[in-house]
């Protein structure tokens, strides 16, 4: 649903259906729809018809074929990215590109999946990798997932002590800033988000030498660093948000996981954003006057409903204790707030699968 909501934005859509021939609702259908048939069978015939749900021989053909795979290459290409050392855990698979293999080369159309999960995660988030070279993909990307941490906090802090913000571009001078992209509050304190799409490079995920890693690092660096400018602004009464005196927590809020839970990995980070700190003129006491967390999406929507039960101050105040900082969001709330988890749900916006895509709404 999180994907959905995001490619199924209009902007983003529109280039989705240009790049690859099919729209958000064609591709989730086929491949829910292939999905529920491997549950069942272990192969599909790609000649299969669908036109009795409004999918078409062409549909059904670029479908298939983007996410199909005859053995010899696939061979070929796990050969090519396959590692036997300390890389191997985070050794990327040919098979999350294309999930569906043709096994005979007499009948190509007749296809097995090895692993069925590598199908809906390559027809949900591995979207992305089809339209990351189009050059008008960043910006509606961008501005649907930010919309979606909207959604998020709407559904789960929906309470009647909740306050929610949206971005606003606000003028310091003659220059234009666009703020944090949202701030919401219970009374009892304030937590301003940054929305970030940027992925953990791949080839960083297995670097050996950290030279890589660490570049990835001072990227997430620039974006804490980013986020208490905007805060600071905020707080000096720059923007349309009106200061309080409650304790203010930055939260950096990322489409995927970044696994930043080895202290090592966290002390590099903050040593960064120490260094960007500086550079960018901010007193490094904010560090500890307000603490940042940054959690990916799905820790958030998880870890949001225990917050929402909790309390911000409540939650955060203890999260961001030099004892918790370095752990990841969604173990430290099963870990310390585990209570707080009862009755949580992973499936936000399951009344939205009706409206989107009505044929396999009766299957949730």
């Amino acid at each position: 649903m999180r994907y959905l909501k995001i490619f199924g934005e209009r902007d983003v859509d529109a280039v989705l259906a240009r790049e690859t021939g099919l729209t958000i609702r064609q591709l989730y259908f086929m491949g829910l729809a292939v999905a529920g048939h491997l549950a069942k069978y272990p192969g599909i015939n790609a000649h299969q018809d669908y036109s009795s749900f409004g999918i078409g021989a062409e549909a059904r053909t670029t479908f298939f074929s983007k996410m199909g795979i005859d053995i010899k290459t696939l061979r070929a290409r796990t050969r090519a990215a396959q590692h036997y050392d300390d890389r191997w855990a985070y050794t990327w698979n040919p098979l999350e590109a294309t999930p569906l293999v043709a096994l005979n080369p007499q009948a190509p159309h007749l296809l097995h999946c090895p692993i069925p999960a590598l199908l809906l995660q390559r027809i949900s988030r591995g979207v992305f990798y089809d339209l990351i070279k189009a050059v008008d993909f960043d910006n509606p990307y961008g501005r649907a997932y930010q919309a979606y941490v909207g959604m998020v906090i709407r559904e789960v802090f929906a309470g009647p002590s909740f306050v929610l913000v949206d971005e606003e571009e606000y003028k310091v001078g003659r220059n234009i800033h666009h703020g944090v992209d949202w701030i919401f509050t219970d009374g009892s304190a304030n937590v301003f988000v940054e929305c970030k799409t940027k992925r953990l490079r791949q080839d960083a995920k297995v670097a050996i030498d950290g030279a890589v890693l660490d570049g990835q690092l001072d990227v997430m660096a620039q974006a804490v660093v980013q986020l208490y400018r905007n805060i600071e602004d905020a707080i000096a009464g720059k923007t349309n948000w009106r200061p309080n005196d409650q304790p203010v927590y930055p939260l950096v809020v990322t489409l995927e996981d970044w696994y930043l839970f080895s202290p090592v990995i966290v002390d590099r980070l903050e040593s960064m954003v120490r260094n960007r700190l500086a550079d960018a003129r901010i007193d490094e006491r904010v560090l500890d006057t307000m603490p940042y967390t940054i959690a990916s999406i799905e820790e958030f929507e998880i870890a949001g409903q225990a917050i929402a039960r909790t309390g911000i101050q409540r939650f955060f105040s203890c999260k961001t204790s030099v004892d918790h900082r370095s752990v990841m969001l969604l173990p430290f709330v099963h870990w310390r707030f585990s209570d707080a988890l009862e009755g949580a749900t992973n499936l936000l916006f399951k009344q939205d699968w009706e409206r989107l895509v009505p044929e396999i709404a009766n299957l949730l």
